[in-house]
């Protein structure tokens, strides 16, 4: 990666959204990165969808069982 960049953001929290928003705005050359699967951090309202549809067939597994 020979990339140069004027900003490196770690984490996709609303607080690293917007500094990257402003510094976008500035003409800033941002890499916003997170270690999670899905954008948002601590307010992300949904996980990633293969873990959505891995819990909605695991409940609806067990409610078959106990039926």
């Amino acid at each position: 990666m020979d990339e140069e960049y004027d900003v490196i953001l770690l984490g996709t929290g609303l607080k690293e959204c917007v500094l990257a928003g402003l510094l976008g705005v500035a003409g800033k050359k941002i890499l916003h990165m997170d270690r999670n699967k899905y954008y948002g951090g601590e307010s992300a309202s949904m996980t990633p969808l293969e873990d959505v549809s891995r819990e909605f067939y695991e409940s609806l597994i067990v409610s078959i069982l106990l039926f």
